[in-house]
C-alpha cells in the first residue's frame, strides 16, 4: 500500500542526490495518478528508477530542461516485462493523452515516461548515453525495436 496512491509511496519518487529537500521539491501528485493507471494496466509492480530530480542532482546539470526537475517524469521498470514491450503498451494505451514523452534506455533497461504538453509529444531511444528522437512513425519504430529485441534476445 502506498501513501500517494494505492501502490506508490512518496519516498519512491524522491531525488537520489542525497541532499535535503523542501516540500516544493517533489513529484507532482497528478503525475503519480497517471503512473497508477499505467500500473493498473500492467497489473504488475512498477519500480521507480528515477523520479523527481532537484537542481543539485548531477543529471539536472547535464539536462537542465528535463521533465524530472518539474516533477512530471519517471524512469520505470515494470516487473517481468521487457522495456520495449512496456513502451509499446504505454504508447498504445496512454500516448499522448496521459503520457506524451516516452523514451527507451537500452543500456539501463528502463522506460522514461513524462506528462509534457500534447503539442510537445516526443518518442526517443537512448543508445550509448545519447537520446535519439524517433523520426519515423512511432508505431513503426516500436515494431522495429520489438523485432530487433527478439533477434537480439531470442
Amino acid at each position: 500500500m502506498g501513501d500517494f496512491t494505492a501502490n506508490f509511496s512518496e519516498w519512491e519518487f524522491e531525488c537520489s542526490c542525497g541532499h535535503l529537500h523542501t516540500d516544493n521539491e517533489r513529484i507532482e501528485p497528478q503525475f503519480v495518478q497517471i503512473l497508477q493507471k499505467v500500473r493498473d494496466h500492467f497489473k504488475r509492480p512498477i519500480n521507480i528508477i528515477s523520479g523527481y530530480r532537484c537542481p543539485l542532482h548531477r543529471l539536472t546539470r547535464l539536462r537542465p530542461g528535463s521533465r524530472h526537475t518539474l516533477g512530471v517524469a519517471a524512469d520505470i521498470v515494470v516487473a517481468g516485462i521487457r522495456p520495449v514491450r512496456v513502451a509499446t503498451q504505454v504508447y498504445n494505451n496512454f500516448f499522448p493523452e496521459d503520457i506524451a514523452g516516452l523514451g527507451i534506455n537500452w543500456e539501463k533497461g528502463t522506460v522514461h515516461v513524462d506528462a509534457r504538453p500534447f503539442e510537445d509529444a516526443a518518442v526517443w531511444k537512448y543508445r550509448h548515453g545519447r537520446a535519439e528522437t524517433i523520426k519515423t512513425s512511432v508505431r513503426t519504430a516500436l515494431l522495429n525495436m520489438t523485432f530487433l529485441e527478439n533477434k537480439t534476445y531470442g
